[in-house]
């Protein structure tokens, strides 16, 4: 498994990022075109060409080689090479790359002030009260939502996918992975996590 993790300044007026959208499909530019947001859309731009440049890299591909693909849930894969899995996720500046030759899942976040209303709607009875009896309850809600989150892209499922209707403290076939980085810029500190399937 590779990961890269870069921080990116999201806000440039998009119009001085006009340049790269060539570098990226034509849906994936219609899609951008489509958020009104100036800092979803140099975020999604953004992610979109570390995609491709990293995925040129791990390939040994050309860059104008690499098409980026989703399936109709939104999972990221690059046509023509099955074998090679991808996931993406990006939080206010920073964007978590992962490459791995089994299917993955990431998910980078930084902390939330509502974590326990959020943790008591959407996640299992176990994780709420591990998160709230933990030493700190913020940074465990961050562990299990990067968790949960990356799982999802893991399957696939997305948020069509009950985030009560799985445990990340029960790892089952998967492992998980917690980190934290700081950012450059603003000395914020982000929480991120990757899942993989054990090997069999």
């Amino acid at each position: 498994m590779r990961l890269i993790i870069k921080e990116v300044d999201r806000d440039i007026l998009f119009e001085n990022n006009m340049h790269l959208l060539p570098l990226i499909g034509q849906e994936r530019r219609e899609r951008i075109d489509r958020i009104s947001n100036n800092r979803l859309k140099n975020m999604q731009l953004y992610s979109e060409l570390t995609m491709i440049e990293e995925a040129s890299k791990d390939l040994n591909v050309p860059v104008e080689k690499i098409s980026v693909l989703k399936t109709p849930e939104g999972k990221p894969y690059i046509k023509g090479f099955e074998d090679y899995h991808i996931s993406i996720s990006h939080c206010d500046g920073m964007i978590l790359f992962a490459s791995h030759s089994s299917a993955l899942g990431v998910d980078i976040e930084k902390p939330k002030s509502d974590y326990e209303r959020i943790a008591r709607r959407f996640f299992t009875e176990d994780e709420f009260k591990k998160i709230m009896n933990s030493p700190s309850p913020a940074d465990e809600f961050l562990l299990v939502w990067t968790r949960k989150e990356a799982f999802v892209k893991l399957t696939g499922e997305g948020l069509a996918r009950a985030l009560d209707s799985f445990n990340v403290y029960d790892e089952g076939a998967y492992i998980y992975k917690t980190e934290s980085v700081v950012s450059g810029s603003s000395s914020q500190k982000y929480c991120y996590s990757y899942c993989f399937l054990k090997e069999t």
